[in-house]
């Protein structure tokens, strides 16, 4: 299990975090030229929309499954399940082919039973018993910093956006609606036991309004 703390921070602010942090972290070695890279998921939810509720009602254990690439790159993508006990995570996550990721945003489980895969296996679970479907995207553009100590990860996702009535992860004109004001932006901290010092200092030396907030929920609202 990981911590996951969240926070809401001013926009304008960024440049000043980010070099911070990359004097005291390594820069994630995905970003590109411009020190980051684009996230797209597609968050799948079952015909009770349990995961969105769940969070809404503030039920401290859940569970979220989702398809996620990066920076458009369609051949390199991951079924994920990300269960939540409070402020602690625990992701699980695996790659999965084209052809896999298209049956699953098809909704038909056909076969996967078969899969080596546990978590895929655990996917066509909810499926068949739960009628999960893949419900919306939600896109946003990632700074990222890594330390060894504590594994700890410090993101910044700014410009969250959520496709509208298009569930196609591999679209790259799907219309998108702004999920948050592009003024603010949303810094996580991650690790394992114990978060080092250093950075938890680096990180409160700007002002960030601690939040629970979810980025499945912000986007999800359009569309459900």
């Amino acid at each position: 299990m990981r911590h996951e703390l969240k926070y809401i921070i001013d926009s304008a602010d960024i440049p000043a975090i980010a070099n911070k942090l990359s004097r005291i972290m390594n820069v994630d070695e995905h970003s590109d030229a411009g020190g980051g890279y684009r996230v797209r998921s597609v968050y799948f939810d079952d015909e009770y929309r349990r995961a969105y509720f769940d969070k809404v009602s503030g039920i401290y254990d859940r569970d979220k499954y989702r398809i996620r690439l990066y920076n458009d790159d369609g051949d390199n993508l991951f079924l994920e399940r990300k269960s939540k006990h409070g402020d602690a995570t625990d992701k699980t996550s695996v790659k999965i082919s084209r052809k896999l990721a298209k049956t699953l945003l098809s909704g038909d489980a056909t076969g996967i039973e078969m899969s080596n895969s546990q978590l895929v296996r655990q996917m066509y679970m909810e499926m068949t018993l739960h009628r999960l479907s893949p419900v919306v995207i939600v896109d946003y553009d990632r700074q990222a910093f890594a330390h060894p100590g504590g594994n700890t990860r410090v993101t910044i996702d700014r410009h969250v956006r959520s496709g509208l009535d298009n569930v196609d992860i591999f679209d790259k004109d799907i219309l998108c609606v702004d999920a948050m004001d592009r003024s603010t932006a949303i810094l996580e901290v991650k690790y394992d036991e114990m978060l080092p010092d250093f950075i938890a200092a680096a990180v409160s030396a700007f002002p960030a309004v601690r939040s629970a907030l979810s980025k499945y929920i912000m986007c999800a609202r359009f569309v459900i």
